[in-house]
């Protein structure tokens, strides 16, 4: 390893101190996490209901100062006393959090209003309603419990213990609801998220939502009270019923619940959220959330539902396959255009830039082997065989998961190194606008504009991008460029809508436009070249409850469009070349519990791939597969999960193949997590590989493809360890791993015609080459106010028929990243630092050996932003400050410095 190695790890901790003494200098004392304070706010009833609000206030103060308050509690504070108390108490900044069921209520809204989230509220002085005033900072005001993995694990404990057998029983979960319908909507699509995640704990036959809506008016109320006696009636003639609150402590709306059930057969203990310890959890959760800077806590992270690694929804510490998410505060804070500006901050994952544009490196296997996803559906246009990522804009993404290393049974082709999922957004308001404009060098622009919203049934998001560039030149004394002139445009949309509880319906979009202009030299003509890329892509997604499970039908329809368009100077000569690529896909997968220990999913797909080129034999070729997988996550113990698939393949191309895949998830403790992972995957021949027919007769060469071509297969094997430290504020992760890739495709020299001299180039199967290293990553939230993240990666990636290191590949790479944020000043600074060590790029005199290597690669990148408000946000920074560029090497556009402003707008 170079010197610059720990030169990076020493200047991330030199920035950390300097960091703090800056923040402490500017903010005055910023929080510790003792002076760091919450202010939980209920309904408030009798002294009996308080008393149990009062419990779990004590638990949470074993972590940080907290006080209870109470919206119409008797003899209780109200919040601003509340609000006092801390502040007397020394805290430095609060957080509002808010003990109610849904963040649909009225409650929910007032409590908006008293910590400053809302300006007014109707009817507020009537009410006796008044925003907490003082010399505090109130960072913000949590969410209620809505859908939260820990109240789901709460519920299903208490559906549980009233339990004999789930698989012929029905749960009812009961909650009071709100006075308006299109609110109760939200409240029950809320309730319905949680019954999932209940029922792949406990496998009921049937879980039924049902509203009180106790304080709507009486007709409304009375038509709620009677469909609730009518659902449990109905399901008691078939099966056992168990009914469950969703409320948070007993008392007079509670008890209305059997009540109105009277004479009804039903098992019921009245168990309510409160008392349960898991409560002051959920409250530490909320806190830290507001608390927290652009990165998530670990016990954030550790709730986060992903669905990449088993094609199913899991919390994030639950998923056997190790899974990275990047989520959507951290695409913003890295001023990020496309996906090709966010993946190279993740260990082991780096961006290569050359002939296919910005293509993934995972693990040291090429874009090749990386399945790239939008919404769970493959990108087509590859190009060499990769996908071009910087085409993927990010003003619609929520976030992106990674799974690395094929040891998922539901992906097959082209996901021999792993999976990048990007998941856009869906409206969770009935109103979200959000605006960001950048203005960068090179006359550069960055324009992203979103706007959606949720009503009722329907829930629909249309977002635009723009982004364009000038040409910039490393070589100045010659005539070509070496970046190309850029304009991009995006626009998606997407629309959904819920017919019931378990039936919905969603439709996508996504247009993408792309032109790259440059000027070549050869060594007779001077060209001007001018690519035009465009991308459709149409997903259809209906998903609705089947017996015991879910059943999701997918269709996929994409079409690709590439034209180079070559003009040579003089002569005015156009050579155009044209590419048209479609993909056409149904799908179909069956998830379900079976026997109380087991999750099981069930799937098939078809798709038939269309290409017509004048560069491939024949102009037009197609290719259809059908596929058949079947997946088992088998819930051993309480600590152990086991995850065990095969898919099947059949290509009328290459015949049939199987991959098996095998995973294990250990909760050694509640802070320790160990995973391992096998599995074999295989790339089938892009059709390019199979019949491209390219002549370039001025250079004096050929390339043909070879329609005998076998699949290349992969085995890959990662197993590592995560562990959740000091109180959680931090987190430690270490893996190992190897890739091996059999009947690896290339292009070899096949023969020279002895009277023309021309080279012809032909697609093979050439041999073997493996990829095995190590990543650590630690995680630090040592304050509020500051994040840390620090990795570095061990690579050993080589040929081996040659022995010989495959090029681009760094052997040593070190990530880190510091963000603090000035709570009183609404201040947000961030660094973040690559280091690229070593990379073999080129054999030079064709002996088959590498002896050429790029020197290793420092980058920085910097951003502050200024809030104005809690809606409006000011920035500026620059990406590779110091401007490091190599026309050989690394040909960048060197620093890159933006300022800009981004709006966001929630109701």
């Amino acid at each position: 390893m170079t010197r610059a190695v720990p030169r990076l790890v020493c200047s991330f901790l030199t920035s950390l101190a300097l960091g703090g003494a800056v923040t402490l200098a500017d903010a005055g004392q910023s929080p510790s996490p003792d002076k760091t304070g919450v202010v939980l706010i209920a309904h408030g009833a009798n002294r009996e209901w308080n008393a149990r609000v009062h419990a779990v206030v004590e638990r949470v103060r074993l972590t940080m100062p907290t006080e209870p308050a109470f919206l119409m509690g008797i003899d209780d504070q109200t919040p601003q006393q509340a609000y006092d108390k801390l502040a007397a108490a020394g805290v430095e900044q609060i957080a509002v959090v808010p003990l109610f069921v849904s963040s649909f209520s009225a409650h929910a809204e007032q409590v908006k209003f008293i910590g400053g989230l809302r300006d007014d509220y109707p009817h507020a002085e009537h009410m006796k309603l008044e925003q907490i005033k003082g010399p505090v900072a109130v960072a913000g005001v949590a969410s209620a419990m809505d859908d939260h993995a820990i109240v789901a694990s709460i519920l299903a404990d208490r559906a549980q213990a009233l339990s004999r057998d789930p698989a012929s029983e029905v749960l009812v979960i009961v909650a009071h609801g709100p006075n308006e319908d299109d609110d109760a909507e939200r409240w029950n699509a809320t309730i319905e998220r949680l019954a999932e995640q209940i029922r792949r704990d406990v496998p009921f036959s049937a879980i039924d939502v049902r509203l009180l809506r106790d304080d709507a008016p009486k007709p409304v109320k009375d038509k709620a009270l009677a469909e609730l006696r009518e659902s449990v009636a109905s399901h008691a003639t078939r099966e056992r019923v168990i009914v469950i609150p969703l409320l948070v402590a007993p008392g007079r709306v509670a008890n209305q619940i059997p009540e109105v059930l009277e004479g009804l057969a039903f098992e019921w203990d009245g168990q309510t959220l409160l008392p349960d310890d898991r409560m002051a959890d959920w409250v530490v959760a909320q806190a830290q959330g507001v608390l927290s800077t652009s990165s998530p806590s670990a016990l954030q992270h550790n709730e986060q539902v992903v669905v990449t690694a088993t094609r199913t929804e899991r919390p994030l510490k639950d998923v056997p396959v190790y899974t990275e998410v990047i989520d959507a505060e951290t695409i913003h804070s890295v001023a990020a255009r496309s996906i090709a500006d966010v993946l190279p901050h993740q260990a082991g994952v780096e961006i290569v830039p050359g002939f296919a544009g910005d293509t993934v490196q995972i693990q040291g296997i090429d874009g090749r082997g990386v399945l790239v996803l939008v919404d769970g559906q493959e990108v087509i246009g590859r190009i060499s065989s990769e996908v071009d990522v910087g085409n993927l804009l990010v003003d619609d993404i929520e976030r992106i998961e990674v799974v690395k290393g094929a040891a998922s049974a539901v992906y097959g082709s082209d996901a021999l190194a792993g999976v990048v999922n990007i998941i856009t957004r869906q409206a969770t308001r009935p109103v979200q606008l959000s605006v960001d404009q950048r203005f960068e060098s090179l006359s550069a622009s960055t324009t992203m504009v979103s706007a959606g919203g949720e009503r009722g049934p329907w829930n629909a998001m249309l977002s635009a991008s723009h982004v364009t560039r000038d040409a910039y030149d490393l070589v100045p004394d010659e005539p070509s460029t070496t970046g190309s002139e850029l304009r991009k445009v995006g626009v998606n949309g997407s629309v959904g809508y819920q017919f019931d509880e378990r039936t919905n319906l969603r439709v996508t979009s996504r247009y993408y436009d792309e032109s790259a202009a440059d000027i070549i030299a050869t060594s007779t003509a001077l060209r001007d070249d001018e690519v035009l890329d465009s991308r459709w892509q149409n997903i259809a997604e209906l998903r609705t409850g089947v017996s015991d499970g879910m059943l999701t039908l997918r269709g996929h329809v994409s079409t690709y469009r590439h034209l180079l368009e070559s003009v040579t100077r003089g002569t005015g000569v156009v050579s155009p070349d044209l590419t048209r690529e479609a993909l056409g896909e149904v799908e179909a997968q069956y998830d379900r519990p079976v026997g109380g220990h087991h999750f099981v999913s069930v799937g098939g797909e078809f798709d038939q791939a269309n290409m017509r080129s004048d560069r491939i034999s024949g102009g037009e070729r197609d290719v259809r597969t059908a596929v058949g997988f079947v997946q088992d996550e088998w819930f051993v113990h309480d600590r152990v999960r086991l995850l065990g698939g095969v898919r099947y393949d059949h290509n009328d191309q290459f015949g049939d193949a199987w991959s098996p895949k095998l995973a294990v998830l250990v909760h050694g403790t509640d802070n320790v997590r160990l995973r391992a992972s096998y599995g074999e995957g295989f790339k089938a021949p892009e059709l390019k590989d199979l019949y491209f027919a390219f002549s370039n007769r001025a250079s004096g060469y050929e390339v043909i493809g070879n329609p005998d071509l076998r699949p290349e297969e992969s085995r890959s094997v990662n197993a590592g360890v995560e562990v959740d430290f000091w109180q959680r504020r931090a987190r430690v992760n270490v893996t190992l791993f190897q890739h091996r890739i059999e009947d690896l495709i290339d292009t070899v020299f096949a023969s020279q015609d002895p009277t023309t001299g021309l080279l012809t180039f032909q697609t093979a199967n050439v041999g073997q080459v493996r990829s095995r290293g190590a990543e650590a990553r630690i995680d630090v939230t040592p304050r509020s106010w500051l994040t840390a993240s620090l990795s570095y990666a061990r690579l050993d990636a080589k040929d081996l028929e040659t022995d010989e290191p495959l090029t681009s590949r760094a052997k040593d790479s070190v990530k880190g990243r510091v963000s603090l944020r000035s709570m009183p000043t609404g201040t947000t600074f961030a660094l973040f630092g690559r280091y690229l060590g070593r990379r073999p790029f080129a054999d030079l005199d064709d002996d088959g050996r590498i002896e050429d290597y790029a020197p290793g690669l420092p980058l920085w990148d910097v951003r502050v932003a200024q809030d104005l408000g809690q809606r409006v946000a000011l920035l500026v920074g620059a990406e590779n400050i110091f401007d490091e560029q190599d026309v050989q090497y690394f040909p960048s556009q060197g620093r890159r410095v933006y300022v800009g402003a981004t709006l966001r707008y929630d109701r």
